[in-house]
């Protein structure tokens, strides 16, 4: 896994000035590149990768720091592809963020492409004041699976935790190694290439957080009311499951038959977005 070494770690804050969110700072070192945007009052920043996504041997370390007040919203360019590693030695990537009084982050990213034969570990971790909002996705996929590379790399693992007011509130951690497990049981991914996490983080109370779940209560019934899908027969191209763990955490849980499908999920998310943010932070995608 990748650790955070102060010295070869970029570095992004976002500051309240004007009435507006804007990047105050950033020191981004190679292979990473963003792009930052200033939508209405909000922050977008557009995260890219020299070469197109991780070779063999990339580590990326990345801290966020989100001062009070703030709005931002972090996005990628395309799918994050990971490489094949001919010698052994993976790929990988850190990514703490902090987010002060007030302040709300939603980090959407891209869906991660693992190519065939590749190793490929990531960390995210945030801290929140105990009035802060974070919505965050993680997002994978089997691999190029319409070139018929589905679960042949050698190894993913994501870890994701968030910490509130100092107290940990979300751990959750993957780990798959294809030539370990079986990965088209029925307890496993089954005929499924494609999977979403989002957590929303952030104290029931707060107006933001009221306002964001019940974007993503419209999405589940959009997508996964029973009178919405196939019957019990049949499996369904998509299955999902919206839960609030806590007063301070929900999670929505997706998986999909392929990576199409949660394309046009996420799309419909960030067009949702838009009534919370004023802008679509996924506006000209294709």
């Amino acid at each position: 896994m990748v650790t955070k070494h102060p010295e070869h770690c970029s570095r992004i804050e976002i500051s309240h000035i004007d009435q507006k969110s804007v990047v105050t700072g950033s020191f981004i070192l190679k292979p990473l590149k963003i792009f930052a945007l200033e939508k209405n009052n909000a922050c977008q920043v557009v995260f890219s990768n020299y070469g197109g996504g991780f070779v063999e041997g990339d580590q990326v370390a990345a801290e966020i720091t989100c001062l009070a007040e703030t709005t931002s919203v972090f996005t990628g360019q395309a799918n994050l592809r990971v490489y094949k590693c001919d010698n052994g030695i993976p790929s990988g990537q850190l990514i703490t963020g902090k987010l002060e009084n007030g302040s709300t982050a939603i980090f959407l990213g891209e869906a991660l492409v693992p190519h065939e034969n590749s190793i490929f570990e990531q960390a995210q971790e945030w801290s929140l004041a105990d009035d802060a909002v974070l919505l965050v996705a993680d997002w994978f996929s089997a691999g190029r699976v319409h070139n018929n590379e589905r679960f042949i790399f050698n190894l993913y693992r994501s870890d994701l935790k968030v910490l509130i007011d100092g107290e940990v509130k979300i751990w959750d951690k993957f780990k798959i190694v294809p030539g370990e497990s079986n990965v088209n049981a029925p307890s496993a991914f089954g005929s499924h290439s494609a999977y979403i996490n989002i957590f929303l983080a952030g104290d029931e109370a707060l107006d933001k957080i009221v306002v964001l779940d019940n974007i993503l209560k419209k999405l589940y019934i959009r997508y996964f009311d029973e009178d919405n899908i196939r019957p019990k027969n049949e499996l369904p191209d998509m299955l999902g499951s919206y839960t609030k763990i806590s007063s301070q955490v929900s999670v929505f849980r997706c998986s999909a038959k392929d990576n199409a499908y949660l394309q046009a999920f996420m799309k419909e998310l960030a067009a949702n977005l838009e009534s919370f943010l004023g802008f679509n932070p996924y506006s000209g995608k294709v």
